[in-house]
């Protein structure tokens, strides 16, 4: 083989070898751009979670002492004395001496609310107004779950205490407990707490003191 001859050997040679390097090159490219993109994916996943629990850490504990804090408030209308408790499935309206922006400062009116995004994950959010006043804070207290519920702990003298999702509207004391579960599949976190005033003690001081305010 003349000299020419081994050099376009050579020659082709060497383009073999950059056509493998190429494509073990995009190979691992491709292995390293899926490692990375689940990578990614882990991590932010961490991160809602780590949010999620820091969130929950916060916000727990200032519902709990809201609630502990309700007090038994009334309201006239039409003639008729009503109470500013209603507890439903999705929903929770009470009046409270602490505020979660607040603190402890002045009576307000709170609504617990869960709401539905598209895709069908809910959501708390919770609606502050300060009694007497017309302006309401928003804000979303949790992040998405598959569902929220609200259960309150009804207490009769003609019967054992029970949980139920639906507070009767005649019902002039507060539950005892009232209790949130947050559920993702078979994940739950529940949310108890206690409600410290029980009696009707200061029934008529309560209508005379917030007649009128809505």
């Amino acid at each position: 083989m003349n000299i020419r001859g081994r050099i376009l050997n050579q020659r082709g040679f060497t383009l073999l070898e950059m056509m493998l390097a190429i494509a073990m090159l995009a190979v691992v490219v491709g292995i390293m751009t899926g490692t990375l993109s689940l990578a990614y994916k882990t991590l932010e996943k961490g991160e809602k979670k780590i949010d999620a629990l820091e969130r929950n850490k916060i916000v727990f504990p200032l519902m709990e002492a809201q609630i502990q804090s309700a007090f038994a408030g009334f309201y006239a209308e039409d003639g008729q004395t009503k109470s500013r408790f209603a507890g439903k499935e999705d929903s929770l309206a009470f009046a409270s001496n602490y505020s979660i922006w607040q603190g402890g400062a002045g009576n307000c009116l709170v609504k617990y609310v869960v709401k539905t995004n598209d895709q069908g994950r809910n959501f708390l959010y919770v609606e502050e107004k300060i009694l007497g006043m017309d302006a309401a804070a928003e804000s979303r207290l949790t992040d998405d779950y598959e569902s929220i519920t609200f259960a309150y702990y009804l207490e009769s003298s003609l019967e054992e205490g029970k949980w139920i999702d639906l507070w009767p509207e005649d019902e002039k004391n507060l539950p005892r407990k009232i209790r949130i579960t947050f559920a993702d599949g078979l994940k739950k976190k529940i949310l108890t707490a206690d409600v410290f005033v029980q009696t009707r003690a200061g029934y008529a001081s309560s209508v005379k003191k917030t007649d009128g305010a809505k």
